[in-house]
């Protein structure tokens, strides 16, 4: 039996898969299985699928959660891995992980490095787009940098060492089989492009006493691309920001969530577009408050109903 498990869940971008995979045949640690599970498993999949080892799957539902669950169950590794289709790995990649999984079997998780240059790019150019003096720009770029930190490392500011992390990002995860099995693996009713599911796998696997643990050494390259909003794109994030909010029970007081739905509405009016776009954004917003509260509320419950 292989030592780790290696999921890709990818949109079939074949490029970009191919790169990841090549990715994967120059690791050092070389005890590890690939299991890519696609959308179709079309032509183009089959010709990849000719080229390089790996169970090739289609998925059995839809979206990312589901994709991921899918992936737990065709692997067989005690260490179960994730990495986007359009990210590369560094070669010491699985080498680290598995170092940093030996140290403690409080470890459930651990989590790395994640450069996304193609984000930094597109937020400098708009920066220069509103035309800041050079000082700004620089001062943006900071802000900009620190930011993508953050986000990427799961609130870990201290990038130069090892350090306890609440989130790790999904392109660039790994956990214990046996701690996966007792959440019962990512939930699938964070729908679409899955906002907020590992944010909420993570949460569910400290509240059990497990360690995350963010190395600077577990090192990918996140190839994605900026995509413009749409308005609608907005309600599927505050929807399952929301849901994760009321199922676990984040927020509790009616203060907190006045603070939240203030910073709703500067979020939202904050968006870039006309008044008209601004409005559409809020509405979207509001609309991802109520409809994530009752599919959180109904969450709890059903879980209050399980425990009986």
């Amino acid at each position: 039996m292989p030592r780790v498990s290696v999921v890709i869940v990818t949109a079939n971008r074949y490029e970009d898969l191919k790169n990841c995979l090549e990715s994967l045949k120059k690791q050092s640690f070389k005890d590890f299985e690939i299991v890519v599970v696609c959308k179709k498993l079309n032509d183009e999949m089959r010709e990849i699928q000719r080229k390089y080892e790996g169970k090739f799957v289609e998925q059995t539902g839809i979206g990312m959660s589901n994709a991921r669950n899918d992936g737990i169950r065709l692997s067989k590794s005690q260490i179960v891995t994730f990495i986007d289709d359009d990210a590369v790995a560094d070669a010491n990649w699985l080498e680290e992980i598995l170092k940093t999984f030996e140290w403690d079997t409080s470890i459930g998780g651990v989590g790395g490095k994640v450069y996304t240059p193609r984000l930094e790019e597109h937020a400098l150019r708009v920066a220069r787009s509103w035309k800041l003096p050079k000082l700004l720009i620089r001062k943006y770029r900071q802000i900009i940098a620190e930011y993508l930190i953050e986000k990427m490392s799961g609130n870990v500011r201290n990038v130069g060492s090892m350090r306890e992390a609440k989130v790790i990002i999904g392109t660039n995860m790994s956990f214990r089989r046996k701690v996966l099995e007792e959440v019962h693996g990512f939930d699938e009713n964070f729908y679409g492009i899955s906002y907020y599911e590992e944010g909420d796998l993570c949460y569910r696997i400290r509240k059990l006493g497990y360690r995350l643990i963010w190395n600077p050494d577990v090192v990918v390259l996140h190839n994605t691309q900026p995509r413009v909003t749409a308005s609608k794109d907005l309600f599927q994030y505050v929807d399952n920001q929301v849901y994760f909010i009321v199922k676990n029970q984040v927020l509790q007081g009616s203060l907190d969530w006045l603070r939240y739905f203030l910073s709703l509405i500067g979020w939202a009016f904050g968006q870039p577009g006309s008044a008209a776009y601004k409005l559409s954004a809020f509405r979207y917003c509001v609309k991802g408050l109520f409809m994530g509260r009752a599919r959180g509320l109904k969450s709890r419950r059903l879980r209050s109903f399980d425990s009986m």
